[in-house]
């Protein structure tokens, strides 16, 4: 109830605290584990200085991300699994890091079925940050990055989304 509330109440507001996007993240994780046979553990971290309450996203942004590393990365994976939100103090801005410990990448789109539901999340999340960006003036940037074992084989995805102040 508190995550629908979230949506309906935040989507239309043109930012939201991180604070309020982190904890809509939380209850989307919390949600999704009650499917999963063990329960996703979500650990968010915040660098020094970073005060969340008066740090201004766009509503929802994190969320896609979120919801492709649980349903493409951690799902298929069945146990341990993680889940990391870390927001990173950089010079001009923050960087925020969605990053699993799930199948990868290219183990995930190997399992995919022709003909299926074909997802706009992350095209209208990439729409979302840059109109975002072009208001308030920053650049942005998304890295997505395969993480790997010792022994290369996928063992996660990392999510980069930078925030920066134009020079």
């Amino acid at each position: 109830a508190k995550l629908i509330r979230y949506t309906l109440d935040y989507t239309s507001e043109p930012d939201v605290s991180l604070s309020e996007e982190i904890n809509v993240s939380r209850l989307y994780v919390e949600l999704e584990s009650l499917r999963m046979p063990e329960a996703i553990q979500l650990q968010v971290h915040f660098d020094p200085g970073i005060d969340p309450d008066n740090i201004r996203v766009p509503p929802l942004f994190i969320q896609p991300y979120v919801e492709n590393a649980i349903w493409h990365g951690l799902a298929p994976k069945k146990e341990n699994l993680q889940l990391h939100i870390r927001v990173i103090k950089l010079p001009n801005g923050y960087a925020f890091e969605i990053e699993d410990n799930g199948v990868g990448r290219a183990t995930a789109s190997g399992s995919k079925r022709t003909g299926q539901h074909i997802s706009k999340g992350l095209l209208i999340a990439k729409e979302t940050l840059e109109y975002y960006a072009q208001v308030h003036h920053l650049k942005t940037k998304i890295e997505i990055i395969d993480l790997l074992d010792t022994t290369s084989k996928p063992s996660g995805t990392n999510v980069r989304l930078k925030f920066e102040t134009r020079p």
